[in-house]
């Protein structure tokens, strides 16, 4: 059984890693980010057929060497801006489908990843689920999402709860092709609430996949 500590912490707790390596099965864990850095933690895990992301946060101090206040990664572009200067992973199957098809980085593909596991809502934990496709289940308290909810709410332009569909043409009125509005066409992300110590699963397999969060001296959240 796999045992995950979720804390307010910048790093995954380094016993949850050292279990699964010191596991029988061959696990293999990549990091994206969160790596001599604050924050940013983008942990790929891999095991037995399974491909779970800790986290997908926003890499701080990298972000901020090529954007500012009024110069930000360009919507139109999907996640090339953000590719181009490696703050995300160039993994297909993991993007949502409109930014991708719409900057050429397919986006017909089925997808490979099962779950993302999100400790709290810190942008540096959470932000760039905005870019992730809404059908990837994201697992986190409950705390986590009605932060997430307030964030998106009060003016945030990021998509943590649901995502409008961009670059969607219909014909208007006249005949002519006109460009719908995201916040027209909003597809509900899957979100699944987990609760302090109790088991769930993040597969159909459940004896293999079961996972169980406690809580550290700092609360989750």
């Amino acid at each position: 059984m796999m045992k995950i500590v979720t804390c307010m912490e910048r790093e995954i707790s380094m016993a949850f890693l050292n279990s699964l390596l010191s596991s029988n099965s061959k696990t293999k864990i990549t990091f994206y980010g969160g790596i001599h850095e604050i924050g940013g933690n983008k942990f790929l895990v891999e095991d037995k057929g399974t491909r779970i992301f800790l986290d997908f946060g926003m890499q701080i101090s990298k972000f901020n060497q090529y954007f500012a206040e009024f110069v930000n990664p360009r919507i139109c572009n999907g996640m090339g801006d953000l590719f181009e200067f490696e703050l995300l992973p160039r993994l297909k199957g993991l993007y949502r489908k409109d930014y991708s098809k719409h900057m050429g980085f397919d986006g017909s593909e089925d997808t490979e990843f099962h779950a993302i596991l999100l400790s709290h809502a810190h942008i540096d934990h959470g932000a760039y689920i905005h870019y992730l496709r809404p059908d990837i289940p994201v697992y986190c308290s409950e705390a986590t999402k009605l932060i997430m909810q307030a964030l998106q709410d009060t003016g945030s332009t990021e998509e943590y709860i649901t995502c409008g569909e961009n670059f969607r043409v219909y014909k208007n009125k006249k005949g002519e092709l006109s460009r719908c509005k995201g916040e027209d066409y909003q597809i509900p992300r899957n979100i699944e609430i987990f609760q302090d110590s109790k088991p769930f699963s993040m597969s159909e397999d459940y004896d293999r996949k079961r996972l169980i969060v406690h809580k550290n001296k700092q609360v989750w959240g």
